[in-house]
């Protein structure tokens, strides 16, 4: 299990690097710290390490796990914004969720996390399984 969750860790800082690399390129001028740190926690859960469950599965994990982080947000501005203010805060809140979400970065992070899946974790699973042999 450990050697797995190294690998998963690493994998996800790889996938990590890869998107934000992509968004500096594909958002240019649009491209801010706070973008990339709402983009970078959106996507938290792919670190949790889950050697058992199928591939297709931990994607699907990973797109679910967006939507209660984009409530924290919602819950922020309606505690300490004026109500006034709220539609202003939630178009921005929308179009972030939406950018997150189904913006061609989060694709980049996908398809990173799949290949680094075959190239790195399986490949490793494979040489450990060939020593114990």
């Amino acid at each position: 299990m450990m050697p797995y969750a190294v690998l998963n860790m690493v994998r996800v800082f790889l996938s990590y690097a890869v998107m934000l690399v992509f968004a500096a390129w594909a958002y240019q001028r649009h491209f801010t710290v706070g973008a990339a740190a709402l983009f970078s926690l959106l996507y938290v859960f792919a670190f949790v390490p889950l050697p058992k469950v199928r591939l297709w599965k931990r994607l699907l994990y990973i797109t679910l796990a967006v939507v209660p982080l984009m409530i924290v947000p919602l819950v922020h501005s309606a505690v300490f914004y004026r109500v006034g203010s709220l539609n202003v805060f939630w178009e921005g809140v929308e179009i972030m969720f939406l950018a997150g979400l189904l913006g061609p970065q989060y694709m980049v992070f996908l398809l990173t996390y799949v290949v680094l899946e075959f190239l790195i974790v399986k490949k490793f699973a494979s040489t450990q399984d060939r020593g114990r042999i």
